[in-house]
């Protein structure tokens, strides 16, 4: 993973779902939010695939992949990634995740996010 992130490059955020987790149905989504954006507003969503096509790893492997095209100004992003599914059980599951990337204006190559979701049983 990189530890530098620059502006004007695309940015690949990954989430990785638990075994128990990957069901198909499964829906994963990642809200970006630049240094100027209005935190209340619903941000830049992401919709996030497993089918091996968005730098997720093999389709249907529980790494879901998409790309945030827009940084376009230096400063500090916020990235929640969200996750609906279905438990082995049948239980519903929500998942939130929230992460911040400090962007410079420097240029270099595509890093990548990853962005674990939390296990444990939310009731």
């Amino acid at each position: 993973m990189r530890s530098a992130f620059h502006t004007g490059m695309p940015i690949d955020l990954l989430v990785e779902l638990p075994a128990g987790l990957v069901q198909p149905g499964a829906t994963v989504s990642v809200s970006a939010w630049s240094p100027s954006a209005v935190i209340s507003s619903t941000g830049e969503v992401v919709v996030l695939l497993d089918d091996g096509l968005h730098a997720d790893g093999q389709a249907n492997d529980g790494l879901f992949g998409g790309r945030y095209t827009s940084p376009a100004e230096p400063g500090t992003y916020r990235f929640v990634a969200s996750v609906d599914a279905v438990s082995a059980d049948g239980e519903p599951v929500v998942r939130r995740m929230e992460t911040f990337v400090f962007l410079t204006a420097e240029v270099l190559i595509t890093p990548q996010v990853f962005l674990p979701i939390v296990t444990t049983e939310q009731p």
